[in-house]
């Protein structure tokens, strides 16, 4: 560490300078790259989270047809029935 401090001390101010800034872009290049690492990342679960609830709406749709063809079938059921009943009382 002291070698290191004894190195920078000798160099001259544009050097230091030019050191500082290139650490400095180093460190922000992490940062983005742990950034976008993150927001993709992010994307997925909303994609996941989206297709999810696309498939939910999917299902509740197919459920409501099927709720209105089997009011469809008891009703007929029901208007044969009453048909029976009275067909027998004649």
């Amino acid at each position: 560490m002291t070698l290191l401090i004894s190195l920078l001390e000798r160099q001259s101010l544009s050097t230091k300078l030019f050191w500082a800034v290139g650490y400095g872009l180093v460190i922000m290049l992490l940062i983005d790259l742990n950034a976008i690492s993150n927001i993709r990342a992010l994307n997925d679960e909303t994609n996941i989270s989206h297709e999810q609830n696309f498939q939910c709406v999917s299902h509740l749709k197919d459920a409501n047809i099927h709720l209105v063809h089997i009011r469809e079938n008891i009703a007929q059921l029901s208007q044969t029935d009453i048909e029976r009943n009275q067909q027998s009382k004649k």
